[in-house]
């Protein structure tokens, strides 16, 4: 049986370099070609003051279309009118967000018919290999083997954006991160798949959400990414992508949470790196946490949170708001010497 998740979340990053036990040169070799099909030509390039590089490629051009599942598949740039009903609809209430959402995005973003592309280095490709490998899924483990939070990926510690989908199959775990691979259509002019948000919140201070969706399009088949606070459509994993899976009809199950790493046994904070049951203002929450059956937006009000492993760790729900809402986070450290 062949499995296919889709894991959305926003992911802090610190300087880390991997290399593998193969030659420097062999290794070389191997990302110069895939960087060469990563990198395609641009229309124009955006340099973003945290120092990332956007390439603006033809919007049929982008690597998405390596894939050989794809080399028949045209970039839609929008879902169908039946998705998009069901997205409006889900907005309806709107004042069940509590504050503006985080700002994010490119200054000036890219000519029509085009999308911005983060232009990948070698030290790009070694530090998502390895990330990759290490955090394949939401899967508990052992304490004090250091799966707290990844030094890697974009070489910074700046809260991003990111998408990374996998396919399971006899064992063996395929996928990639953002468009390091061919498979996730970018549809956005402005709004790069990897890029880094201008705000955060602040513990007692302010206090900043995103809503982000990944919904099923009940026409085309397409799973879209959407921030459904300004209505707008990131991109979407083509329904070719999943027609071995079953997964173009629907998912079997979704999660929400947090996820850190680290290379040592002394855990780094998760969220705000404070719990305090039941305030909001000071402890990592998400809100309004719905899926999608029968084109109706429900609450897991069933579902208990859970704690994989606790590394100073905590989660919690609270029934009392409109939504179903829940905390999690805290102060990291070792795994044998936090305060219950």
């Amino acid at each position: 049986m062949r499995l296919v998740a889709i894991v959305l979340t926003v992911y802090i990053a610190s300087n880390g370099c991997v290399v593998n036990g193969r030659s420097i040169h062999s290794e070389d070799v191997e990302l110069e070609k895939e960087l060469a099909a990563i990198n395609k030509p641009s229309i124009k390039t955006i340099e973003t003051e945290y120092g990332d590089i956007y390439d603006c490629v033809d919007i049929n051009k982008q690597p998405a279309f390596d894939h050989p599942l794809l080399k028949d598949h045209k970039a839609k740039t929008r879902p169908s009118l039946a998705l998009e009903k069901i997205l409006r609809a889900s907005r309806k209430d709107t004042s069940l967000l509590e504050t503006n959402p985080t700002k994010i995005g490119l200054k000036e973003g890219c000519p029509a018919g085009s999308v911005p592309l983060r232009r990948a280095t070698k030290e790009d490709l070694r530090r998502a290999k390895s990330s990759f490998k290490r955090l394949s899924s939401f899967e508990p483990s052992n304490p004090g083997q250091g799966y707290d939070i990844d030094p890697e990926l974009y070489g910074d510690s700046r809260a991003r954006l990111f998408t990374k989908w996998s396919e399971e199959h006899d064992g063996t775990v395929d996928g990639c991160y953002n468009t390091l691979c061919s498979g996730f259509v970018v549809t956005n002019p402005n709004i790069p798949i990897d890029t880094a948000f201008n705000d955060v919140s602040i513990a007692q201070r302010s206090q900043v959400f995103q809503w982000m969706m990944v919904t099923l399009d009940p026409l085309s088949q397409d799973w879209w990414l959407s921030m459904q606070d300004d209505n707008i459509r990131l991109g979407y994993w083509p329904r070719e992508l999943f027609s071995f899976s079953g997964f173009s009809v629907g998912g079997y199950n979704a999660t929400w949470g947090g996820l850190v790493h680290t290379g040592t046994d002394v855990s780094p904070a998760m969220g705000s790196g404070i719990f305090e049951d039941g305030n909001y203002n000071s402890t990592c929450n998400m809100v309004k946490v719905q899926v999608n059956i029968g084109n109706t937006f429900v609450s897991p009000y069933d579902n208990p949170v859970q704690v994989l492993q606790s590394r100073c760790f905590k989660a919690s729900k609270q029934n009392t708001h409109p939504d179903y809402r829940f905390q999690f986070g805290g102060p990291g450290g070792l795994p044998n010497a936090c305060v219950a």
